[in-house]
This record gives C-alpha cells, structure tokens and sequence, in this order.
C-alpha cells in the first residue's frame, strides 16, 4: 500500500468530515455520516491486513483528536484519546474477517462492509464513553448515544454508495496487491 496516497486520501476524507459535520447532519441531533469510516472499509476490503490494522489506528486516532466531548462539571470540551481508535481497528476486523464473503469490486459490498464497520466502531465507543462516565462524569447519556450513532452508521452506509466512484478513481495511486487476498486475517 502506498501510504503516501493514503494520507493525502486521509486528509482530504478527515477535511470533508469535520467541515462537512455541521452541514450534512440531520435535523437538531447529532445524526451525521462519516467520511473516515468508508475509507477505512474501503482499505480493509483491499489492502493487505496488516496494512488495513494499520490505517484503521491512524483513521481512528485522527478521528479522536478531531471529536470532543463535554465535560459535566467544568462545561469544558476535553478530546479522549482511545475510543474511535479501537473502535475503528475493531470496525475494520469485522470487515477483514467478512471480506471474503463479498464481492469487493461491487458498490453495495463498500456500503454494507461501511454499515458494519460503522456499526461495530459506534458499539465500541459508546461502551468506552459509558464506562468512563462511570468514573468520570461527561455529559453522555448512553440511549441518546447509541441511537444517535446507530442513525449515524445508517448515513454512513448511505454516503459510501457516492464514496465508491471516487475511490475507485484513486486505487490505483494506492498500490494495493493484486490478485486474490486473504479470506481472513493471514
């Protein structure tokens, strides 16, 4: 994988993503698509699997550093390191593990491998953010979360099918390997 072309893929996703936000979410809440997680499907579902951990960590900690939280008593915003970084590796070992079960070069297999990995991520961090409000008191309220985030996953899913065509366009500067790939994890 040419991982220069994976950080300029990166950026521009993670740019679209935290300018976009406000623009793209639905109604008062905060139901909103992500433009990292496709990517970081979109690499699982092509790049090697030790390539594709990788990215997901790099995806997930540029995701960290770019979301905040509300602290309950001092009304601060503080940036937790940890939950979108999992979450994502996490996300991304679904799709390596499912990845042979799909067609890759299909639209739809980029959308619903995005559901499930936006899906798994977004279980992720919100079990990490409800243990640590446990402890340490955030502003979080797990069902709100939860159902904000299982909304979210959906948008996601909706904006990797006009994800595809673009990263299509872009494979080729990726250096992905060619031929088959590994069912699983080997």
């Amino acid at each position: 994988m040419n991982w220069l072309a994976f950080a300029v893929v990166a950026w521009v996703s993670l740019g679209l993503e935290l300018g976009l936000a406000e623009a793209l979410r639905l109604a008062p809440g905060d139901i909103g698509p992500s433009f990292v997680i496709p990517l970081a499907t979109w690499i699982g579902l092509r790049a090697s699997p030790k390539h594709a951990l990788w990215a997901a960590l790099l995806l997930g900690l540029l995701l960290d550093l770019g979301w905040t939280v509300a602290l309950r008593d001092s009304g601060g915003l503080s940036n937790i390191i940890g939950p979108y970084s999992i979450g994502l590796f996490l996300g991304v070992n679904l799709v390596l593990a499912a990845r042979g079960y799909v067609l890759r070069e299909h639209i739809v297999a980029l959308a619903v491998m995005s559901l499930l990995c936006a899906g798994a991520t977004q279980v992720f961090v919100t079990a990490i953010l409800t243990l640590r409000n446990a402890y340490d008191p955030i502003a979080w309220q797990a069902g709100d979360e939860l159902t904000a985030r299982g909304a979210s996953a959906l948008y996601t899913c909706l904006l990797a099918l006009l994800l595809w065509l673009p990263f299509r366009g872009v494979e080729p500067l990726m250096a992905f390997p060619r031929g088959p790939i590994a069912r699983r994890y080997g």
